[in-house]
């Protein structure tokens, strides 16, 4: 599987993160979430200037599109 920015997942498809490309003060607040490489996710609603709302280790979340485009993952 090809590696894509979070924003161009299909939703409702899995995908596993492989790489959090934003600001380190963003980065270690989603780390602290748990979005951290490995961690797989589940896109549930994306619009085209977002939120895209992700559901991961029961929990949902909205990000912003700038957010979204910084996250890469491998779909599933």
């Amino acid at each position: 599987m090809t590696l894509q920015k979070l924003a161009q997942l299909t939703p409702g498809r899995l995908g596993r993160i492989v790489a959090v490309d934003t600001g380190a003060e963003t980065q270690n607040r989603l780390a602290a979430l748990g979005l951290v490489p490995g961690e797989v996710i589940e896109l549930l609603r994306a619009t085209p200037n977002g939120p895209y709302v992700i559901a991961f280790r029961q929990s949902r979340l909205a990000l912003q599109w700038e957010l979204a485009q910084g996250i890469s993952v491998r779909a599933l």
